[in-house]
């Protein structure tokens, strides 16, 4: 596909290059304006214990379908590491998410990738010094209420889209009804 919705990304299994599984993506962190997006894959544990969590450039990644997939109807994605290397890049743990973005934190991370990104990728950008930045996880955006300048609620956020290059491309959101029935959902391109 060339534009994911993001509940089909989460979740989503992440293998090596030769098959490996590594592990799944937990959340997508996404950026106001299309800026390219990062993805947070956990990894190792059992049972979602000892998991450690890493982000990485969404251009680091490609996908294929494995044999495993196509038996699913799943698509996996492809990270071009060894579980070695995969073990010595910037993690954090589930319970303390760091700010993504900070431009310290995402200069470590970017600088760890940066010889495994996609050649055919467009060049990811870093995330600017300024403090006005913003970024956000899927997972906490869903639902979100959409408010006009007055405060009143004109729609809630369903889902967002992201295309190939990790860029939001539209979200999805819901307007009017009443306990999410008779609701109608319109597209916000972005």
């Amino acid at each position: 596909p060339c534009v994911w919705l993001a509940t089909d990304v989460i979740g989503m299994n992440v293998i090596s290059q030769k098959g490996d599984k590594l592990g799944k993506i937990e959340d997508v962190v996404v950026h106001p304006g299309g800026a390219p997006s990062y993805v947070v894959l956990s990894f190792g544990g059992w049972l979602g214990m000892n998991e450690k969590l890493f982000a990485m450039p969404w251009s680091v990644l490609r996908s294929v379908e494995s044999e495993t997939a196509k038996k699913d109807s799943d698509l996996a994605l492809v990270l071009p590491l060894e579980k070695e290397r995969l073990k010595n890049a910037p993690g954090f743990d589930k319970k303390s998410w760091p700010s993504m973005a900070n431009q310290d934190w995402t200069k470590d991370v970017d600088a760890f990738y940066k010889g495994d990104l996609n050649p055919n990728a467009p060049k990811h950008s870093q995330a600017k010094p300024d403090s006005s930045v913003i970024s956000s996880r899927v997972t906490e955006l869903k639902g979100t209420d959409i408010l006009n300048p007055t405060g009143d609620k004109l729609a809630d956020i369903k889902e967002v889209a992201i295309d190939l290059n990790g860029r939001v491309r539209y979200v999805a959101l819901s307007v009017g009804g009443f306990l999410g029935m008779g609701d109608r959902l319109i597209l916000s391109l972005i």
